[in-house]
């Protein structure tokens, strides 16, 4: 028999602190509405927005929040996918031993129906301060005023430390960030990258700030933080400018 093709409608959807977080920094008014329509409209009824028409803030954000939603959304199906396949089975049954499971079915119906929302809020409380979402979270607003070159390399810092098995959680991440940036202050953006690069290159379990202390203190200037998500993009997906 054909798989079922057709959009999954669904009545409620898990919106994250962390969406709602990320999409306040779009400073435009209707960017922000065009992010929150496109997200809501996907999640509930499947209808993926025309990327190239939304406002590039709205169209990084959605693109960020994608993977999450459709995380939900395979969930969904899944559960609805195996209670129809539960009740094809039980409607081959007797009808003897059908009414005497009939109880253990509306109360399994009840537990199926609220799933998807009790599994989501597991999740967030679980794993939101891991999620790439909130690192990149914390990431903008610990560095809003660096340079892409140091923001890139922090990036790169954070992702090692998560293949040697070592990811920060939250409060962890926070202090590494502030000092990573009260260094930048002190000895500019490019002299803390290189070490975090270093640092890396030596397969060190920290960065070796230490470093620094044998360079003339060199403060910073602001970096062009205008659109914030377009870095994010760039960030990810290469910037093609030449």
């Amino acid at each position: 028999m054909a798989a079922n093709t057709e959009p999954l409608e669904r009545e409620q959807f898990t919106f994250y602190a962390s969406y709602a977080r990320a999409i306040a920094k779009i400073k435009k008014a209707s960017d922000r509405c065009a992010a929150y329509d496109a997200i809501a409209n996907y999640a509930l009824y499947e209808i993926l927005p025309d990327i190239d028409k939304l406002p590039d803030s709205a169209a990084i954000a959605f693109e960020l929040i994608k993977p999450t939603l459709d995380t939900g959304r395979r969930k969904a199906a899944s559960g609805k996918t195996g209670g129809e396949a539960k009740g094809n089975r039980r409607q081959e049954e007797s009808k003897p031993e059908a009414n005497e499971k009939q109880t253990a079915r509306e109360k399994e119906g009840e537990v199926e129906k609220e799933g998807e929302k009790e599994v989501e809020i597991e999740n967030e409380s679980y794993i939101s301060p891991l999620t790439p979402m909130r690192r990149e979270e914390l990431l903008i607003a610990a560095m809003d005023d660096c340079s892409n070159e140091l923001l890139s390399a922090t990036r790169e810092w954070v992702k090692y430390k998560i293949e040697k098995r070592q990811p920060y959680k939250e409060t962890g991440l926070k202090a590494l960030l502030t000092q990573i940036h009260r260094s930048a202050e002190k000895y500019g953006d490019a002299a803390v990258a290189d070490v975090i690069r270093r640092s890396m290159s030596a397969n060190y379990q920290g960065i070796v700030f230490d470093w620094l202390k044998k360079q003339r203190p060199n403060p910073r200037q602001a970096a062009d933080t205008d659109n914030i998500f377009l870095q994010i993009y760039e960030e990810e997906h290469g910037n093609d400018k030449r």
